[in-house]
């Protein structure tokens, strides 16, 4: 399951009805979930589950030279996005996500199988596709 998350899809929807304007930078982070109810995560909080800062795990900068050009409704990274090696288990890592510098979450995406990260794992995620669905 991936997708955008509701939040954004407003924040979206707001700036193109002229309703709201659009304030978020574009600068993204990249970052990593255990499990949780995606739609329901508020900036500052980890009720999606996302792994703590610390043990070596930190969001990643998703820099825009890295994306090709939308077409179609998707959006592809050209380079994988690695997250620095664990100083200490992390368990098992059951998706990805992508914020805004705002703090918004965007999208998200569930790998197929969760991944288990241990004390010295480096995790490597993609090259990816976003999709607006």
């Amino acid at each position: 399951m991936a997708g955008i998350t509701n939040a954004y899809s407003n924040v979206l929807l707001n700036y193109l009805t002229g309703v709201g304007e659009y304030s978020h930078n574009i600068m993204l982070a990249g970052l990593l979930f255990k499990s949780g109810d995606v739609e329901g995560v508020s900036v500052g909080t980890t009720s999606l589950g996302e792994l703590p800062a610390g043990d070596g795990y930190d969001r990643e900068e998703l820099a825009a030279g890295n994306w090709g050009s939308a077409s179609g409704g998707s959006i592809t990274r050209s380079s994988s996005v690695t997250f620095g090696a664990a100083t200490a288990d992390w368990g098992t890592v059951d998706g990805v996500g992508i914020y805004t510098a705002a703090g918004v979450l965007a999208w998200f995406a569930y790998f197929d199988e969760p991944v288990t990260v241990a004390n010295g794992d480096t995790l490597v995620v993609g090259p990816f596709t976003l999709a607006l669905d």
